[in-house]
């Protein structure tokens, strides 16, 4: 989604489970892999700057 504080910056939020912590290895991994599709798929989301967040989920 766009960010409504900084105009040109895309914003990812990443919700994960329990059996995560923000700094894992398999979320970066995870996320990093999803990016790259991301970007593979629609290269004009380059063109922005992007915010990560993470938000941990507790199911």
């Amino acid at each position: 989604m766009p960010d409504q504080t900084s105009p040109g910056t895309l914003v990812y939020t990443f919700v994960y489970g329990s059996k995560y912590s923000e700094k894992s290895p398999e979320l970066q991994q995870w996320v990093q892999q999803i990016m790259t599709a991301l970007k593979d798929a629609h290269p004009e989301v380059s063109q922005f700057k992007s915010t990560l967040e993470f938000n941990a989920w507790d199911y």
